[in-house]
């Protein structure tokens, strides 16, 4: 089987683990997952689980996403991340000029030469 990510890239998946346990912070749940190796995420928790839970309270400004689970109210903290994305927008030369200054450090004059013990295997 194949999926379709974000990207809009195909990603084969080799099978599926039926009725797999998962337990986020004390909760268990009982879903089914289907492998696929995508880049450095540990689990990637798809709208098909995600309609499984019932009505979701999601609140952006504060990241957290709560819901009912066996009775009791479930709300789960995000964790913010070290700074915030932003966007640009650039047509034709604009944009070169906006990579050159985004990542200056990357295109800057070296200053002075490398380390005596500096080698490139």
């Amino acid at each position: 089987m194949k999926v379709m990510v974000a990207n809009g890239e195909r990603i084969s998946c080799p099978g599926i683990y039926s009725a797999t346990h998962l337990s986020v912070d004390d909760e268990i749940f009982t879903t089914d997952f289907f492998p696929l190796l995508l880049a450095s995420y540990d689990m990637v928790l798809g709208t098909q689980w995600l309609g499984s839970l019932g009505s979701i309270l999601w609140d952006f400004d504060a990241l957290t996403l709560s819901f009912w689970c066996h009775y009791h109210k479930v709300c789960w903290q995000g964790v913010a991340s070290p700074s915030s994305p932003s966007l640009q927008v650039c047509f034709g030369n604009d944009l070169l000029t906006a990579l050159l200054n985004e990542f200056a450090a990357v295109f800057a004059e070296p200053v002075g030469m490398p380390p005596q013990d500096h080698n490139i295997p």
